[in-house]
């Protein structure tokens, strides 16, 4: 009968169980949506962007909507963490935008005059935006002709997907 030496056993073991264990990972390419909840309230007295911890501990407020806004929601974590991807009507038109996960650097992305675009949701790579919107629609009313879109994620070559009577909206890759 064949009897492993004990140092090959204990080296087998230590190997089997306690890699798992180990967690490597580069502080650079930590995926910041693992330590935080991106979420939006009307606390304020408008609808805000707000990050916690996964208990609930540490929340911050993220977006200041200027002016007669009615506020900014539904945020949308980057792939890679280092963006949020939300909804504003900030300008007087409801929008896209972008910021960094501290809430710097607000970017918008969609131009839609008279119209809207919303529900941003981010391609798994991080190239690409998709949204709805009514921006060819033919009324201002948010159930009228809104269809799904996608953009390269800042903002350009923008695509209609859907060519629908029905209300699209919503995406998710």
């Amino acid at each position: 009968m064949f009897r492993p030496p004990r140092v090959t056993v204990a080296f087998l073991f230590a190997v089997v169980v306690m890699v798992p264990l180990v967690r490597i990972q580069d502080p650079a390419q930590s995926d910041l949506r693992q330590w935080k909840i991106a979420f939006d309230s009307f606390r304020s007295g408008t609808q805000e962007i707000y990050v916690m911890d996964p208990d609930g501990a540490n929340q911050q407020q993220l977006t200041r909507t200027p002016g007669k806004g009615e506020g900014s929601w539904r945020p949308c974590w980057s792939p890679d963490g280092t963006r949020i991807a939300f909804d504003s009507n900030r300008e007087g038109n409801w929008e896209i935008y972008v910021m960094d996960v501290e809430g710097s650097n607000v970017q918008r992305l969609t131009h839609t005059p008279g119209k809207e675009s919303g529900n941003p949701a981010w391609s798994p790579d991080g190239k690409k935006i998709a949204f709805g919107s009514t921006r060819d629609g033919k009324s201002k009313n948010w159930k009228d002709n809104r269809e799904i879109y996608v953009m390269d994620a800042h903002g350009s070559n923008v695509q209609r997907l859907t060519f629908n009577q029905a209300w699209d909206a919503h995406p998710y890759w």
